[in-house]
């Protein structure tokens, strides 16, 4: 008889719980065991929906009367850490969504502590699973448009709560210690994830950021990143005053042509001489990696590595070019990576 894993969430504050919640309901091996979170609306809305009745206003409580085998953790950023700590402690294998933490000390706490318990961390980046975006980097990286020189990446709405956040998601996502910044944190993250997976790790970071429109807010609305990389550069953009959709999610050029990404999913290859633009199918996700919840469950039942796209070193890593492009923004000076030893301590 094939074994059941349950699975208790901690944190609902964020939104992207909910399609998380989606596809774990969806594998026949997974029961939505338990949930924690301080607000009660919360819990009785998962109670409603997917009739979770082992409900904790803690991850403490939860951790300590429930017996599970995975933690989905959907907190506040700066909170991921501590979550991460408590569950692997437990040996439970911990699923965190974007990005792994606010700062990159707690990155790397998170690292340690899984590593320590021996227990499985998965990063997960909805970008993972969106074909045209993957299908894009794979076809870079084979040599399909040349020898890379630029990449570019732009992520970007009208605001949290504009586009409709729930006030429990967009009320931390303006904090900028619960976040690790603004516009900064919710998108910088996604951009030089996309550029890592082309171009590896940068050797230094420029940056700009600043609050241009929404003045009801403290942090930052609009943040870039200048990537520089032996004879190639990258640019990254986050934004949250843009009214969808620009041209051009994402692009990778390359010596014979331009892999372009829009927001709708379209993949287009403009190839260099060629009067028209190709359009090119993306092939489906495979069975086993179409979403985090899948993948992960997967890698836990083959008792495999958690690799790239959602490895904790690539969500470290991350985290590094980010807390450079924050000091470079601050400072406003080119940052060398790697930081120092150190950089990122929490003091």
């Amino acid at each position: 008889m094939a074994r059941t894993y349950r699975v208790g969430v901690v944190g609902m504050v964020h939104d992207h719980v909910w399609g998380l919640l989606r596809s774990w309901e969806q594998l026949p091996n997974v029961t939505i065991a338990a949930a924690a979170d301080p607000h009660e609306e919360l819990r009785a809305r998962i109670e409603a929906e997917y009739g979770v009745r082992a409900l904790y206003e803690t991850y403490d409580e939860l951790l300590e009367c429930e017996d599970l085998d995975i933690v989905n953790c959907t907190t506040e950023n700066a909170r991921h850490a501590e979550v991460v700590e408590a569950a692997a402690a437990r040996g439970l294998h911990v699923l965190v969504e974007k990005p792994m933490a606010a700062s990159l000390a707690q990155a790397e706490r998170m690292m340690a502590a899984a590593s320590f318990a021996g227990v499985k961390l998965f990063l997960n980046w909805p970008s993972s699973w969106q074909p045209p975006l993957q299908h894009a980097i794979k076809l870079a990286r084979e040599g399909f448009i040349g020898q890379v020189y630029e990449a570019r990446y732009r992520g970007g709405h009208t605001g949290p709560r504009d586009l409709g956040c729930s006030p429990y998601f967009y009320s931390w996502l303006y904090d900028a210690e619960l976040n690790g910044g603004g516009a900064s944190a919710d998108y910088l993250g996604y951009g030089t994830g996309f550029v890592y997976d082309v171009l590896g790790m940068p050797s230094a970071v420029v940056g700009l950021a600043g609050r241009l429109v929404q003045d009801f807010i403290t942090v930052d609305d609009n943040a870039r990143l200048l990537l520089e990389y032996h004879r190639a550069m990258a640019l990254v953009e986050g934004s949250w005053t843009q009214a969808r959709p620009l041209p051009g999610a994402a692009a990778i050029c390359g010596a014979e042509g331009n892999l372009v990404v829009e927001y709708g999913g379209d993949l287009t290859l403009y190839r260099r001489g060629a009067r028209e633009p190709e359009p090119i199918a993306a092939p489906l996700l495979p069975v086993g990696a179409r979403s985090g919840p899948e993948a992960f469950l997967g890698a836990i039942m083959r008792d495999e590595p958690i690799t790239s796209p959602s490895s904790p070193l690539r969500g470290r890593n991350i985290q590094e070019v980010v807390e450079a492009g924050f000091q470079a923004i601050r400072t406003g000076r080119k940052v060398s990576l790697p930081l120092p030893p150190g950089a990122g301590s929490d003091a």
